[in-house]
C-alpha cells in the first residue's frame, strides 16, 4: 500500500544516496597531474604561468589533482649531517627549490585540505613569474593573501635541515619517475608523461576528462 508520509523520506534517502555516488564518481574521474619542475628554468616558468595556472583557475581545478615537485635536474650528496646540493641553474635555484618545497609543505600542514590545491597554485603560479625566489616569497605571500607567519616558517624551513630533507624528498620522487630527468618541466598525467601538455595543457586535460567537451574552458 502507498503511504504518502513514507514516500518523502524514502525519496530523499534515494536522492542522497545518488548524490553521494555521483560525487564519488566525479572524485574518481579527477586526473592526477605531477609536474616535475625547477624554479629558475624558463620552460618551467612558462608552463606553470602560461599553461597550468590559467587552466586550473579557468575552470579545470575540479577535474585535477596537482602534485608539484620542485627539483628538476638537481642532485645532492650527503656528508655526515651536511647536504650539498647542485642545481642546473646554480645555487640560487637550489635555494628556490627549497623555498617552494617548504611553501608546499607549509600549505599542506596549515591549510584546510579542500583549499590546499588552490593555495599551492596561487603561490607557485605567482612565484614562478620571478627569477628571485626570496623576493618572490615575500611578494607573492602579500599579493596572494599569505600571512607573515607563513613567510617566516618558509624562510626558516628553507635555511634549515628541514629544507634539505624536503629537497631530497622531491629529489627521490623525481628520480623514481625518471633518472636522469630528460626534460624540465616533465608533466605526467595519470602516470603517463605528456610532451603535448607542455604547450597545450588545457587541450590534453579536456581530451581525457569525462564530458570534457561540456566544460566551458574546453569549448574555447
Amino acid at each position: 500500500m502507498y503511504h504518502p508520509n513514507r514516500a518523502v523520506p524514502i525519496a530523499f534517502a534515494a536522492l542522497v544516496a545518488f548524490s553521494c555516488c555521483f560525487a564519488a564518481v566525479l572524485g574518481e574521474d579527477k586526473l592526477n597531474v605531477d609536474v616535475y619542475y625547477e624554479t629558475l628554468c624558463p620552460d618551467s616558468m612558462y608552463f606553470i604561468t602560461k599553461q597550468l595556472t590559467p587552466a586550473f583557475n579557468g575552470g579545470l581545478k575540479d577535474h585535477l589533482n596537482v602534485n608539484l615537485v620542485p627539483f628538476g635536474k638537481a642532485s645532492w650528496t650527503e656528508e655526515g649531517n651536511n647536504v650539498h646540493s647542485s642545481c642546473q641553474h646554480g645555487p640560487m635555484e637550489c635555494h628556490g627549490n627549497k623555498i617552494h618545497a617548504c611553501a608546499i609543505y607549509e600549505i599542506e600542514n596549515t591549510v584546510k585540505p579542500e583549499d590546499q590545491q588552490q593555495r599551492m597554485i596561487d603561490f607557485v603560479g605567482c612565484a614562478m613569474t620571478s627569477f628571485d625566489p626570496e623576493a618572490a616569497l615575500k611578494q607573492c605571500a602579500q599579493t596572494q593573501g599569505f600571512n607573515d607567519e607563513f613567510v617566516k616558517n618558509v624562510e626558516n624551513c628553507s635555511n634549515s635541515k628541514q629544507g634539505d630533507d624536503l629537497f631530497m624528498k622531491h629529489g627521490q620522487k623525481t628520480k623514481g619517475f625518471q633518472s636522469p630527468l630528460e626534460f624540465v618541466p616533465s608533466i605526467v598525467i595519470n602516470g603517463e608523461k605528456s610532451s603535448e601538455a607542455f604547450r597545450n595543457f588545457t587541450g590534453v586535460v579536456c581530451s581525457q576528462i569525462p564530458g570534457g567537451n561540456q566544460v566551458p574552458i574546453c569549448k574555447q
